[in-house]
């Protein structure tokens, strides 16, 4: 079990412990160590880093929300990075030909969070704790110490039935490196062009099959990609079945570009849309391999029917 203590720079401190939360003195150990008014974040590691997933961390299909005292400037790199993850895996149970994909993201994911986190909190030093067992059957606590833009990991250990403090002492004392480490990249990104770019809006009427009396006559997108095609395709193709409502659904979309393996090792350019309508999140995922045209076709259709599906199954 590993637990994560942050100290946050708004106490004054720059450090960030991690360590193990069900041993007291340890934890309270290393809190005197560097500074005392550690923010406990054990959670946040936990779910960051555990493999809750059969293969791997999949964060409950890639639906999980924030946890508690998540910044608020990063509660869109949160969401997007789940929703951009959960298009690539795609439905359950994940495909074979998705599963690399999956997992690459899912590591990505922690891995950009975590060091995003990081950065918000301002921090310099990064201290993390385990538990491992030899091969003769003993226990060994590992302390584990860089820093965001080091790019030099340095470990130190000694037997679990010890106080940490030596092992800690040790670590602490190692000489920091002026090497800087590659920075995980997020897992999506905004595009500079719309990944559609060139093409006309969607010509095909977008004719649910759910209905429901909730159902909107009209949609209107609203956002930084208001007016890519995707978006005009969605308010002007929109078309349900008889909507007995005549209200204007407001919907904002995002788009995020990325690269999907393939077989052979090969990487084909892929592109995910978010539509977010109040409380309601549809996502769509496409290659661009076979063309913008049939992309487009796609994820229209595809969005139109997952959104009238979630709107209906909420009346």
């Amino acid at each position: 079990m590993i637990a994560t203590l942050v100290l946050a720079a708004v106490l004054g401190s720059n450090d960030v412990v991690v360590a193990d939360s069900a041993k007291p003195k340890l934890l309270q150990m290393m809190k005197s160590s560097l500074d005392p008014k550690a923010v406990d974040l054990s959670s946040t590691y936990h779910l960051l880093f555990s493999q809750d997933g059969l293969m791997f961390n999949d964060f409950h299909g890639f639906t999980q929300a924030s946890p508690p005292n998540w910044p608020a400037s990063l509660e869109n790199d949160w969401v997007r990075s789940m929703a951009h993850c959960k298009a690539v895996m795609g439905p359950i149970p994940v495909k074979s030909t998705r599963l690399a994909g999956a997992m690459c993201c899912s590591k990505r994911l922690a891995g950009s969070l975590w060091e995003a986190l990081l950065t918000t909190l301002s921090a310099t030093r990064v201290v993390v704790t385990w538990e491992e067992r030899t091969e003769s059957n003993q226990c060994v606590r590992i302390f584990e110490r860089s820093s965001p833009n080091d790019a030099i990991v340095y470990h130190a250990s000694e037997p679990c039935d010890g106080s940490g403090a030596t092992a800690l002492k040790t670590v602490l004392e190692m000489t920091d490196s002026a090497q800087t480490r590659e920075r995980s990249t997020p897992v999506w990104r905004e595009p500079d062009v719309d990944p559609l770019a060139n093409e006309k809006p969607s010509a095909t009427p977008l004719t649910p099959k759910a209905t429901c009396a909730e159902l909107p006559a009209k949609l209107a997108v609203t956002g930084a990609w208001s007016d890519s095609v995707l978006a005009r395709s969605l308010t002007s193709r929109w078309s349900p079945t008889s909507p007995k409502s005549q209200a204007v659904l407001s919907c904002q979309l995002f788009q995020s570009t990325h690269s999907e393996p393939r077989p052979n090792d090969l990487l084909s350019p892929a592109f995910t849309a978010v539509l977010t309508c109040g409380k309601t999140d549809v996502v769509v995922e496409r290659t661009l391999t076979t063309g913008k045209r049939k992309a487009l076709e796609e994820a229209a259709a595809k969005l139109s029917e997952e959104l009238a599906s979630s709107v209906c199954a909420k009346k």
